[in-house]
């Protein structure tokens, strides 16, 4: 039988900075009542995650944040000091490179609306150009991954290590195919996402990692962030697979700008606080809707919105690798954000409680 622990909400209540106000017995039972539902909800979405699986949360309200680390200990939840700690964030990597395509247009070193190809030494095999836009909305008719990438033909394990810039040029150069007309729908692609990161290289002429780090890292004092596995500073979670075994981690190559960033919750905070700050304006650029996908989901540069009927829209993106899952969901209105960091796979069959707890925690914050 599971224990969990009270000590995961009187963590997260105890230590929020809040207003003075007079309360009645009546709002004081309601906030017992939530207090045990917060818990209640952590419990559930983390019981079923395999052994040693580990959750480094970060939740900002009221201008403060406050950090909650989890792990499961054999049949034990237990509370842990993991906001230092790094872990891979998957796909919402894409959201750091539309930032810096954001930078980019605010400095005004490129339009959105341009074709990539002016920025190739090589030609794109299509007779539809493709733009920066329709690469960070996903709307370039790309397909989610490229042709010539097999993930069983050298590591399946560690799929991407070997997909390297020969490949993404023969890709585009000789076997590129479209699968809508650019501009025209929405449908995701680590591809688009991949190249979008690669070509604004080539018009810098520096590497991924240091644009992020002259671009965002700087910016928002993100000391623990890097999508280079040699330069991780500190300790880094181990990667489990879908029963808990350790796995090796994703070396992302050429296509880093659409999943390879390692980072740690205490600086995924500075980057969630920064989206709530109006003063960056390429920030706030990646939060304007460019295309809709349906009635409940937009889609900004890099950022997927979430429609809330009742309420104010959230931006959200999430992220997963073949050890880790990772959720991130900002309510810029309400000036509240939460990040869900874990080390569970993303072919966990319970993966998905990821996205259903940062939901849940911003929710309950929210309202």
């Amino acid at each position: 039988m599971y224990k969990y622990i009270l000590l995961c909400t009187l963590f997260l209540f105890t230590n929020c900075k809040t207003k003075s106000v007079s309360i009645s017995p009546n709002q004081e039972d309601q906030i017992e009542q939530t207090k045990k539902d917060y818990t209640n909800y952590i419990y559930q979405r983390t019981k079923d995650l395999p052994v040693n699986t580990e959750l480094s949360i970060a939740i900002l309200q009221d201008g403060q944040k406050e950090f909650i680390g989890i792990k499961r200990i054999q049949d034990t939840i237990e509370i842990v000091e993991n906001k230092n700690k790094i872990f891979e964030i998957g796909s919402i990597s894409k959201v750091f490179t539309s930032t810096l395509l954001a930078e980019f247009v605010s400095y005004q070193k490129l339009k959105l609306e341009v074709p990539i190809q002016k920025y190739l030494e090589f030609p794109i095999n299509l007779r539809e150009p493709i733009n920066f836009l329709q690469l960070s909305n996903h709307s370039s008719g790309l397909p989610r991954m490229p042709d010539n990438f097999n993930q069983y033909a050298t590591d399946m394990f560690n799929p991407y290590k070997d997909y390297g810039e020969n490949e993404l040029k023969e890709y585009l150069s000789k076997k590129i195919t479209l699968q809508s007309i650019p501009g025209e729908v929405s449908n995701y692609s680590n591809l688009g996402a991949g190249l979008l990161g690669y070509v604004l290289t080539k018009i810098s002429d520096k590497g991924y990692n240091d644009l992020l780090s002259e671009y965002i890292y700087s910016k928002y004092n993100m000391v623990n962030t890097t999508c280079i596995g040699d330069d991780i500073q500190g300790e880094i979670v181990s990667p489990l697979d879908t029963k808990g075994n350790p796995v090796s981690h994703w070396d992302f190559n050429v296509l880093a700008p659409a999943g390879g960033i390692f980072s740690n919750i205490s600086d995924m905070a500075k980057f969630a606080e920064a989206q709530l700050d109006p003063k960056y304006k390429a920030l706030q650029l990646t939060h304007q809707k460019t295309i809709s996908v349906n009635d409940n989901l937009d889609v900004g540069l890099g950022w997927h919105i979430l429609k809330n009927q009742n309420s104010n829209d959230w931006l959200w993106h999430n992220g997963g690798t073949g050890g880790f899952t990772t959720s991130m969901a900002v309510d810029v209105s309400n000036q509240k954000a939460v990040i869900v960091l874990s080390n569970c796979s993303t072919f966990n069959e319970n993966h998905q409680n990821i996205d259903l707890l940062c939901f849940k925690l911003l929710n309950e914050i929210s309202n």
